[in-house]
C-alpha cells in the first residue's frame, strides 16, 4: 500500500458529517505525519504514549501528530462479556453493534463508548480531541472500573474545556459513528493489524510510509523517523521538569525518567523536590506511581 498518498478526513458536524480518504495535502507545514493507532480501554495501546510525547518534544516539529481509533480483538472481548475471542469477529461487525444505540446508555457500560466520545470531542477540534484523550487516560488509571460512565466521560469533556452541550448531544448523533467508520478504513488501507501500532510517512516524496507495531526502545522510533526524513534530525532540549508537569498535568515515573533520560532513583529525588515545593503530588494506583501537578 503506497500510504503517503492517504489521510483521513471527517468533514461537517453534527448529522451532516461526511467521511472520506483523501490525497495527501500540498501545503502541510511539516515534512512527516505520523499516525498512531489505539484502542482507548486496550493497556497495551498505551505503553507507547511516553515514547510518543518524548518525540513530540524533541522533534515535533518535523512532524504532525494523529491518532487513529481502532477496535481491537480485546474490545470486542469485553463488548460481548467473554474471556475467549471469536477468532472469526471482525471490525466491521464491532461497528455494525455500534450503530445500536442501546449501547450508548450509561447502563451499558459498553466499551466501544470510549471509541465515540474520543471522536466526539475531536468534533470541535483535533486539539480538543488530544486534550480529552490526555484527560481520559488519566482516569483510565485513577477510576478504570468507572472509566465507561457518562460521569467519568463528562468530566473529560470539562476538563479538556469542551461545550458540554454540543458533546452531549454530538454523542448520540451518527458524527462519530461516521468518524470510527472514517478511523478504521484507515486502518484497514493502512494494514494495521494491531494496537498500538506508528505509521511514518514523509509526504514531500513518493516512498512508501514506515509502520511498526508494538513497543521499542526509543531509539528505534528516532530512527524511523530518520528514514522518513531522509536526514538526521536535531533533536529539542525538553522544558524544565515543572514545565513538563505543567503541561501534561499527570504522568508516571518511568514516563519521566524516559523523557529527561534518568534512572528510577533519580527521578524519584527530583519528583520528591517538586513535591516539597507542593507543585505536584504523588498518586499510588494499580498501574504504579504517578504525579499530579497541583500548581506553582
Amino acid at each position: 500500500m503506497d500510504w503517503h498518498n492517504f489521510g483521513s478526513v471527517c468533514e461537517g458536524s453534527s448529522e451532516g458529517q461526511t467521511c472520506r480518504i483523501m490525497k495527501k495535502r500540498e501545503k502541510e507545514a511539516k515534512p512527516l505525519e505520523i499516525y498512531i493507532y489505539i484502542d482507548p480501554v486496550h493497556p497495551e495501546s498505551w505503553t507507547l504514549d511516553g515514547i510518543v510525547k518524548k518525540l513530540v518534544i524533541e522533534y515535533g516539529n518535523y512532524f504532525t501528530l494523529r491518532y487513529v481509533i481502532c477496535i481491537t480483538q480485546y474490545t470486542m472481548e469485553l463488548a460481548q462479556g467473554k474471556k475467549t475471542a471469536n477468532q472469526k469477529s471482525s471490525k466491521v461487525s464491532a461497528l455494525a453493534v455500534i450503530e445500536d444505540q442501546r449501547f450508548l446508555t450509561d447502563e451499558s457500560r459498553s466499551p466501544y463508548r470510549a471509541a465515540l466520545a474520543i471522536k466526539t470531542a475531536e468534533l470541535q477540534g483535533k486539539s480538543a480531541g488530544k486534550r480529552f484523550l490526555r484527560h481520559f487516560h488519566e482516569r483510565l488509571h485513577l477510576e478504570p472500573e468507572h472509566i465507561l460512565t457518562n460521569r467519568v466521560l463528562l468530566d473529560c469533556a470539562s476538563l479538556a474545556k469542551l461545550d458540554l452541550d454540543e458533546f452531549k448531544k454530538d454523542f448520540y448523533s451518527k458524527s462519530p459513528i461516521t468518524a470510527l467508520y472514517c478511523d478504521q478504513k484507515l486502518s484497514a488501507e493502512m494494514d494495521v493489524q494491531e494496537c498500538p501500532t506508528l505509521v511514518l510517512f514523509n509526504i514531500r516524496d513518493d516512498q512508501e510510509g514506515l509502520k511498526i507495531s508494538g513497543h521499542y526502545p526509543y531509539p528505534v522510533y528516532v530512527q524511523l523517523l530518520t528514514e522518513a526524513l531522509g536526514h538526521q534530525p536535531t533533536a529539542d532540549a525538553p522544558p524544565e521538569l515543572i514545565e513538563y508537569m505543567r503541561r501534561y498535568q499527570f504522568a508516571d515515573t518511568e514516563e519521566i525518567a524516559l523523557i529527561y533520560d534518568m534512572n528510577a532513583q533519580e527521578t524519584l529525588r527530583e519528583m520528591k523536590k517538586l513535591k516539597l515545593k507542593q507543585q505536584v503530588e504523588p498518586v499510588t494506583t494499580k498501574d504504579g506511581l504517578f504525579w499530579r501537578y497541583t500548581g506553582g
